[in-house]
């Protein structure tokens, strides 16, 4: 299905993209590896979940235009 080949390259872009930002910070390091590991998984669920929301509701749209077209 195409949605789950979207949602699959959503997830492996939010994974690169957060683990780019984290090599490219200047940050000092955090003191538990817990902590960097909580906040790499919290940054890409959000940003995984901004880019799906996004592709659903321009697929939403792209649906309901689609349908008054046919009316």
């Amino acid at each position: 299905m195409q949605h789950k080949k979207m949602i699959l390259i959503f997830a492996g872009l939010a994974v690169l993209i957060i683990s780019l930002g984290f090599l490219i910070d200047n940050d000092e390091p955090y003191d538990s590896i817990w902590q960097t590991v909580f906040e790499f998984s919290w940054l890409t669920v959000m940003l995984f979940g901004l880019q799906t929301g996004l592709y659903f509701f321009g697929f939403g749209i792209y649906k309901v235009a689609v349908r008054l077209k046919k009316l």
